[in-house]
């Protein structure tokens, strides 16, 4: 038997894995984590975690929040020169607070290593929407961004789904 792979019928494992096909997600999730420390090498353990928090992810209403005040969300004026990715990041999580006081409807994550150093932002723009605003921005640094339920991510790749 290879070391990554204990014994499947052990009772720990067992019983996270039923505990995770019963949707109580929480309780398999502690489970799942005290055998992966004992099983480090586990790929099950670790699939079933990934989909823990996947689950806990995707949250289609969300979703839709968060596309509808990518359109609604307009600045007036935008006349910057050489910004960084960090700071143009910065002045829309600022604006669309300030244009949408009742909470945090769009978060924006910068997953850009800093050594991936994208291009400066230099850009106009009168009367755009935030939804125009972000693939502009994307493209201008040289970087990739998608929408999901929490919010606008922007990273290195593509995402492949």
């Amino acid at each position: 038997v290879p070391v990554d792979m204990p014994n499947v019928e052990d009772p720990d494992f067992v019983t996270a894995r039923q505990l995770f096909w019963s949707g109580s997600y929480d309780q398999a999730e502690k489970l799942f984590l005290v055998y992966l420390s004992k099983n480090p090498n586990h790929e099950p353990t670790k699939v079933f975690l990934r989909m823990i928090r996947e689950s806990r992810h995707y949250d289609p209403e969300k979703e839709k929040m968060v596309r509808k005040a990518l359109e609604e969300v307009r600045f007036k004026r935008i006349d910057w020169k050489d910004m960084t990715l960090d700071a143009a990041i910065g002045f829309l999580r600022e604006e669309t607070r300030r244009q949408i006081p009742e909470g945090d409807v769009v978060n924006f994550v910068n997953l850009v290593p800093a050594a991936a150093d994208p291009k400066k932002i230099t850009l106009s723009a009168e009367d755009a929407s935030l939804q125009d605003l972000i693939k502009r921005i994307s493209d201008l640094a040289g970087v990739y961004h998608h929408v999901e339920s929490d919010g606008v991510v922007f990273e290195t790749k593509a995402r492949s789904i």
